[in-house]
């Protein structure tokens, strides 16, 4: 039987990274997004490949979401829609009805239509808060106990408390992952975007500062995207949160990954720490989800950069239009 991934957010970073993984193995892909920039698809699978079907799916709206799971019967669930920190901080009404009721509405439609498939979908190390911050060389544990310092965060532990009562009451098993910063072609939006902007900036021979240092756990798009794959085709029982492997490492080599590409890049940055742990104990991953490929962060980065030049040499669009 031919797998059929209903993917949230698909025309996201994760989301297109994750069709064009799919795509690559034979499977079906129907992404699930009421956006109108499709540019990170574009450049990650081509205008219109087999195997992919779009459906502008409102996830606020419960009655569109049952409609579209009937409609295309996936066999998995890849949840990854969400408006980010700065949106979630503008429009507040907004980020809850899509981060929490849109998530809602989504395992209802995954109890009545996934069967034992499990539920993935993506938190965030948003979800810590001040009281899990250890020192700059230290590691978080594995679930976050203090309060977060967003909306987004807020949000984001709200489902997966969620998540642990849909399968107490009723039997949908749901594993979250918690990505930090995700890096990599199709990584424009958000707080965290700055390095893959760095990355995109350097390519095109500008200067570019970034507004924020530290020490972060880095995932590119493609390692996201396998691990939010190999989540949904877990034989999983039970409501489980874990953190997002990666490289713990600084923005100063971030930025030497990127001058090891290209040594004359013009890049600066604020050495200021994000509001999250500097790292946070992923060792449950293997354990859940299994071993996943990933890049080093060295071909990572590079990876990133030669993507981003052959589409500067194409003339593609790589950022949506203002």
């Amino acid at each position: 039987m031919t797998e059929r991934f209903l993917i949230t957010g698909g025309l996201g970073c994760i989301g297109a990274w994750a069709a064009h993984e799919l795509l690559a193995e034979g499977a079906e892909v129907v992404i699930a997004d009421l956006g109108t920039s499709d540019h990170r698809l574009r450049n990650l699978v081509g205008a219109d490949p087999a195997g992919l079907t779009r459906d502008p799916l409102d996830i606020t709206n419960p009655a569109a979401v049952m409609a579209c799971f009937a409609k295309h019967q996936p066999t998995h669930l890849v949840h990854l829609a969400a408006l980010q920190v700065p949106f979630c901080k503008a429009d507040p009404i907004g980020g809850a009805s899509v981060n929490v009721v849109g998530s809602i509405a989504l395992m209802e439609a995954a109890v009545e239509y996934l069967g034992d498939s499990t539920f993935a979908y993506a938190s965030s190390v948003a979800a810590y808060g001040g009281e899990d911050e250890p020192t700059v060389d230290g590691t978080a544990a594995a679930d976050p106990q203090g309060k977060p310092h967003t909306l987004y965060g807020v949000y984001k532990r709200a489902n997966e408390d969620s998540a642990a009562v849909y399968h107490a009451d009723r039997g949908l098993s749901s594993i979250g992952l918690r990505p930090y910063v995700v890096y990599g072609l199709g990584r424009d939006q958000g707080v965290t975007s700055s390095p893959t902007s760095a990355m995109l900036a350097a390519a095109r021979g500008e200067a570019f500062h970034i507004p924020f240092g530290g020490r972060a756990v880095y995932q590119h798009g493609r390692d996201a995207a396998r691990a939010f794959i190999a989540a949904a085709r877990c034989d999983h029982d039970g409501a489980t949160v874990v953190n997002l492997p990666g490289d713990e490492v600084s923005m100063d080599e971030i930025i030497t990954s990127i001058r090891a590409v290209l040594p004359g890049a013009e890049l600066t940055l604020d050495d200021v720490q994000l509001p999250f742990p500097p790292a946070v104990d992923s060792t449950d991953f293997a354990r859940v989800v299994g071993d996943v490929e990933r890049y080093p962060l060295d071909a990572g980065v590079a990876d990133t950069i030669e993507r981003f030049q052959a589409l500067i040499a194409a003339g593609a669009e790589i950022v949506p239009q203002r």
